[in-house]
């Protein structure tokens, strides 16, 4: 999901570049297999046309009066959305904002709901590595306080993408492992904040990605309240590069020490419906 989402990010970024944002293009996908991922409802905001392949016009001489070749993404030092740029200057970028109106706009989702509860949604990934091994203990924790509205999102592919964004939408919290979904974060509200329970041995990809939308991130710190597969991580003789390829349990409490960090950031935000000082105005 992530690479992907780096096709459609740098789509919306070319439609900036060549001035237009009709839908009544067509699109053909430089492959001769036809087009296939759980993915594909975001075309929708980029065409009315069914999504063409190379075989659409196999044995045929194709003349066209005007066509745009899309910036590529994920090049070496190229242009994609987590650009090795210095995120100290790069950061709350008005590109990551626009594509997210865009996004939402030109797929006509709901208006999000406005609840008292921080809304907290937890992605539940459902593959064989980097699953929550304690999921339900964290969600009982966050249960108990009372003060959480609480999603647990399997995301498959058997999830329609416009319902995972209607879900993403009416999210304040979003939870998860590196690699688990993380990326949904380009479609959360501005006041949110990202919980990347664990970052596998990777702490500047869902990081820098965060600070180009303008979220709050925060991460696992201590190691010793992390566990792989119901160990102490420092029990396992591995290369760190395996890190992605454990599942993890997580301290409950530590757990809820950094949900609480998270809800206060959201709480304070000046565009976060419920923050009481949004509209306040010193008199003079």
């Amino acid at each position: 999901m992530y690479h992907h989402l780096c096709d459609f990010f740098n789509l919306y970024s070319s439609l900036h570049i060549n001035g237009s944002f009709s839908r009544d293009v067509q699109i053909l996908i430089w492959e001769n297999v036809p087009y296939r991922s759980s993915l594909s409802d975001l075309f929708d905001a980029f065409t009315i046309h069914p999504i063409l392949n190379l075989n659409s016009y196999g044995g045929s001489r194709v003349c066209f009066s005007n066509a745009v070749f899309p910036l590529l993404p994920r090049m070496i030092y190229g242009l994609f959305y987590n650009t090795p740029l210095s995120t100290n200057d790069c950061q709350n970028s008005g590109l990551f904002k626009a594509f997210n109106e865009f996004i939402n706009s030109r797929l006509d989702l709901p208006i999000p709901q406005i609840t008292q509860k921080i809304r907290v949604t937890i992605l539940a990934r459902q593959t064989r590595f980097r699953r929550i091994i304690n999921l339900g203990t964290l969600e009982k924790i966050l249960m108990d306080t009372n003060n959480f509205e609480i999603t647990i999102a399997p995301f498959t592919h058997s999830i329609p993408f416009k319902d995972q964004l209607e879900i993403i939408q009416n999210t304040d919290i979003l939870v998860g492992i590196h690699g688990a979904g993380l990326a949904h974060m380009l479609f959360l509200p501005d006041w949110a904040a990202v919980f990347e329970l664990y970052d596998c041995e990777d702490p500047a990809c869902y990081r820098d990605l965060a600070k180009f939308r303008g979220l709050f991130h925060l991460s696992w710190s201590d190691k010793n309240k992390l566990f792989s597969d119901a160990r102490p991580l420092d029990e396992y003789e591995i290369p760190e590069v395996s890190a992605k390829f454990n599942n993890y349990a997580f301290d409950p409490n530590e757990f809820l020490t950094k949900v609480n960090i998270a809800a206060n950031h959201v709480k304070s935000h000046p565009q976060y419906p419920h923050n009481t000082n949004r509209d306040h105005h010193d008199e003079l």
